[in-house]
């Protein structure tokens, strides 16, 4: 199927399939005529990028992980726990900043003073 099919398919823009097949995360597709044709394959492959994506994967992260999955790969299991394990410290830090930059926020809302400046902290 042509990039602008599978592109609809998959939901995502044609730039988009050629920067990850650029980067290596998905094959490259035959050519025929010029035109990219890509298989009933590459859904799938972008279907996975997809969803490591949504769930905050970078590029590097989702690199391993497609060199994992690969028939030549190491223990694809394995590697998607160190990436998860490495997401999950990262997550619960921001949730620290947040939980903290939450309550700074609502105390300032609440601190019911004629001068907002005096809620506000002052500069270190």
């Amino acid at each position: 199927m042509r990039i602008g099919t599978l592109a609809a398919a998959a939901g995502m823009s044609a730039s988009a399939i050629r920067y990850y097949e650029r980067a290596g995360l998905i094959r490259p597709p035959a050519r025929h005529a010029g035109w990219r044709d890509y298989g009933a394959e590459a859904l799938g492959e972008l279907a996975l990028i997809r969803r490591a994506r949504e769930a905050g994967l970078g590029i590097g992260e989702l690199r391993r992980l497609v060199m994992a999955l690969s028939p030549a790969g190491s223990d694809a299991r394995q590697i998607l726990c160190a990436i998860a394990d490495a997401k999950l410290i990262e997550l619960d830090r921001r949730i620290e900043r947040a939980t903290a930059l939450r309550a700074r926020i609502s105390a300032w809302r609440d601190c019911g003073c004629d001068n907002p400046r005096d809620c506000l902290p002052t500069a270190a």
